[in-house]
């Protein structure tokens, strides 16, 4: 009789120790899982055409010979107006 006791000490010890790493790990991976987002990806640039690729570069060119001529256009102002007395 006191065998039987042992054993089922024994058998539920190790049962609530199992019970108690499953709740452990389950809420552990629940809480990984419920912040995962989904990522869209750039599509890669190998794929694009020459016009595609060089478009955005042009882009940026454009823009800033503009704001150079702004920029020319404002100094050759000023020394107009410094030029007259």
């Amino acid at each position: 009789m006191n065998k039987r006791k042992r054993l089922a000490g024994c058998i539920v010890t190790v049962a609530a120790a199992l019970a108690l790493g499953f709740l452990v790990g389950g809420a552990a991976s629940r809480d990984a899982s419920a912040r995962a987002g989904v990522r869209r990806s750039a599509p890669p640039q190998a794929f694009l055409s020459g016009s595609e690729r060089a478009l955005p570069v042009l882009m940026e060119i454009s823009t800033t010979l503009k704001r150079i001529d702004q920029r020319l256009a404002r100094i050759e102002r000023a020394v107009a107006g410094q030029g007259k007395p």
